[in-house]
């Protein structure tokens, strides 16, 4: 990918900044979408701002006051404001993860100048299926103590949501409106198909990761707190920790999508909103990557079965191996034949690292400069179990050097995307979810819950919340899960509702060569796509979603619940007829392909099995 660099960004300035009258401060600003749907109502005239919302002329946001808490200065009333200017977004935008590569970033923006204790800025956009707002500190630096504000939706039924962990890994549910921490929420408001997911974009190591915290109605943004790991997984202790501001420093978006359940599920704002990457990335390949680790933990430390994992990935058109924890046992013979091996098959190595090995520049260049010279594909980088700014200090300097040497990255044991893939297109996915890691561990630790399974219903619940937030890693496709409740058909299909850039099929060689239609699909399977659609969608028990990669379809669906029949409409396709090939549950250790003829005008009326699932894939 050749990325957008910063002199392409289109901002179309509709009024130059105007310095306001006394009496003109006293009105509201109203921020719109380009389609008028969706709008944003900054009230100035009573010590500070107070962001509200409409959506289709409805409330949607209760208003509440805004600003920050600084060391030295408290901006949380008695502000001013001294001008407002107003521009129109229009931002071509491109990434290698999500629901779309190639999108263009369209709304309305205003900046809000408030003079107070010292001057502070809030920029506020709005996009059809968003409202977005950050602070910005022109000036000396400083350190952030706090927060006031955030987002108050109006008429909360439901909400789905997820226990705070600085990893992010904590098990979705589905409850009534409650006063938890939260990663991300996803809330179901009382009018009709009416939805907010509330969670955050841009944050880098100029940041800490915010900690979603339920105050009565409002959803505000806690500071993080130290993380660290125990037997039973993260921790956090102590106070929230302040955020060095650094010189004309700015927050990360706080950030509401807001619409539909079809466009929520669909989103690409927390991408959007990150900074555009600088530099060429056009070496990045997203992919399927072949995984030992998962079915045989000491395998890592296996010349031969990593050389066995080479050569099916190469059979199958699979982009990658992971060599995971145990690599350095193979030695540097074995190392060097490893990656020969890898090399005349066209196989790229992406090799696991704690975090704490690439803490110190010195050993991290050092250990990059290793795996360049082998000439390896990427890296894995696993528990960093906090949000604090200094490990997001880390992970920046991680991506930087990992470019640097052309090193593809994928992030473990960290929290959940906030739009860094943007930034760094070289980051293809992220952990951040309960994923199949914890089959093992659920046996392992019996009767701990912070160590149990994913359920189906988390699963029916994760493409509306966490797969919004970016990419993720949830290591899918294990047939041969101990306790696993979901069909075969249903652990197919999270490979694609639960998009990546970086797909790791987690089950073994012999799992996989047992199943040949499950593989077949497999091996089909884009990673990348050019457009999304929800078919159908109720979080927690139905999750279909209809992705296109070129001239072909994708469709997948998962379940939670008994078993159903289920009626997918084809009216996304284009005018001509089309060939379905699809992918259902079967009796015996695999899943069976059917194909039958298609147009737009058809409707499949599929059986599902409970907490079963299906994939179809259309060609013309």
């Amino acid at each position: 990918m050749r990325p957008v660099p910063h002199a392409r960004r289109v901002l179309v300035v509709l009024a130059c900044s105007l310095v306001l009258p006394a009496a003109a401060s006293a009105k509201d600003v109203r921020v719109a979408s380009p389609d008028g749907h969706l709008v944003a109502i900054v009230a100035t005239d009573g010590g500070g701002p107070v962001l509200s919302a409409q959506l289709d002329g409805k409330p949607l946001l209760a208003p509440e006051r805004l600003g920050v808490r600084l060391q030295g200065a408290d901006l949380r009333s008695g502000l001013r404001l001294t001008s407002v200017k107003r521009t129109r977004m229009d931002e071509p935008v491109h990434t290698l993860t999500g629901p779309r590569q190639t999108r263009t970033l369209r709304g309305g923006e205003a900046v809000l100048t408030f003079a107070g204790a010292r001057t502070l800025r809030l920029r506020v956009r709005v996009a059809p299926d968003g409202i977005a707002y950050r602070y910005e500190l022109p000036g000396a630096a400083t350190k952030l103590l706090g927060e006031a504000g955030g987002f108050a939706p109006i008429g909360i039924e439901r909400q789905w949501t997820a226990a705070h962990t600085p990893n992010g890994e904590a098990q979705w549910t589905s409850h009534p409106a409650g006063a938890e921490q939260l990663p991300t929420a996803l809330m179901r408001l009382g009018t009709h198909d009416r939805y907010i997911l509330v969670t955050e974009a841009g944050v880098d190591g100029r940041n800490a990761a915010a900690r979603l915290v339920r105050d009565g109605a409002l959803i505000r943004f806690g500071l993080a707190r130290q993380g660290g790991s125990s037997v039973m997984g993260p921790v956090e202790s102590g106070a929230p920790l302040p955020v060095d501001t650094g010189r004309d420093w700015h927050s990360p978006w706080r950030l509401a999508i807001a619409g539909r359940l079809s466009q929520v599920a669909v989103s690409t704002l927390v991408a959007d909103l990150a900074a555009p990457p600088t530099g060429d990335f056009s070496w990045v390949r997203p992919g399927t990557a072949a995984w030992s680790w998962w079915s045989e933990h000491d395998s890592p430390s296996s010349l031969a079965r990593q050389l066995q994992y080479v050569d099916f990935a190469a059979q199958h058109g699979w982009r990658y191996v992971t060599v995971d924890s145990g690599w350095e046992d193979l030695g540097d013979a074995g190392l060097q034949e490893l990656a020969a091996h890898a090399k005349a098959r066209g196989v790229g190595l992406i090799f696991w690292f704690i975090r704490f090995a690439l803490a110190d520049p010195a050993q991290r260049a050092a250990a990059l400069d290793r795996l360049a010279a082998l000439g390896a594909a990427g890296i894995k980088v696993d528990f960093f179990d906090s949000e604090t700014q200094p490990t997001m200090q880390l992970v920046d300097d991680i991506l930087r050097d990992a470019a640097k040497r052309h090193l593809v990255v994928d992030l473990h044991g960290f929290t959940v995307p906030r739009g860094l893939e943007r930034t760094w297109p070289n980051l293809l996915s992220y952990e951040g979810v309960r994923g199949a890691e914890y089959y093992p561990l659920a046996v392992q630790y019996p009767g701990v819950a912070a160590m149990a399974a994913p359920t189906p219903q988390d699963e029916a619940i994760l493409p509306f919340t966490r797969a919004v937030a970016g990419p993720e890693d949830f290591t899918p496709a294990t047939f041969t899960a101990p306790g696993r409740l979901t069909s075969d058909a249903h652990e197919l299909a999270l490979t694609l509702v639960l998009p990546t850039g970086l797909l790791h099929p987690a089950d073994s060689i012999e799992a996989y060569t047992m199943r040949p239609a499950a593989t077949a699909v497999l091996d089909a399977l884009p990673v990348t796509w050019d457009a999304s659609r929800l078919l159908a969608g109720d979080p927690g028990r139905t999750a279909v979603i209809a992705r296109r990669h070129g001239a072909q379809w994708w469709v997948g669906g998962v379940f939670a619940g008994p078993r159903r029949t289920i009626a997918v409409k084809l009216g996304f396709l284009a005018a001509s007829r089309w060939r379905a090939e699809v992918t259902q549950d079967a009796p015996g250790p695999d899943v069976a392909t059917r194909t039958q003829a298609v147009t737009r005008a058809s409707i499949l009326r599929l059986p599902v099995e409970s907490n079963g699932g299906f994939v179809i894939r259309l060609r013309r």
